[in-house]
């Protein structure tokens, strides 16, 4: 799995220590802006009744970013296999940012271990400290880029 940020609750126990209001601001802030409704914080405050200065005051609560967090990780959990094919597709494709995020998403390696990505004449090479590698077999031939 990706290093993403980890939370220690469910979402629900999350917003325990929200209000309604404040639960609502937190599930729309974690709408992407396109998506919003209404579309800015004034607007959204309005419906609510507050003022976007209560809005801030509530986003600086402990938690509140946490919570939103979670939101989004709910909001977005569907799409994460029409994410991996396209990341898959660009990775196959040959880039090298692509593949080194495959990889990490693949667990072959975490971003805090010894890797180093090089293109090196059309070929990719990933050395790893000797420590990361997961068992004893060997290295995958290296694979031709187009």
């Amino acid at each position: 799995m990706p290093n993403l940020p980890q939370t220690q609750h469910t979402t629900d126990e999350l917003l325990d220590s929200f209000t309604h209001e404040e639960i609502k601001y937190i599930r729309w802030r974690a709408v992407p802006k396109p998506y919003r409704q209404p579309r800015t914080k004034a607007e959204f405050g309005n419906l609510l009744g507050v003022r976007p200065e209560t809005l801030d005051s509530w986003s600086r609560k402990e938690g509140f970013w946490e919570a939103v967090y979670a939101q989004c990780v709910d909001i977005n959990s569907d799409r994460l296999p029409e994410v991996m094919e396209t990341l898959t597709g660009r990775a196959i494709e040959g880039s090298v940012q692509s593949i080194k995020l495959y990889l990490e998403a693949m667990g072959f390696f975490r971003p805090e271990e010894d890797v180093n990505l090089k293109v090196q004449q059309e070929q990719l090479v990933v050395v790893m400290d000797s420590e990361a590698a997961r068992d004893n077999s060997p290295p995958p031939e290296p694979k031709q880029l187009n």
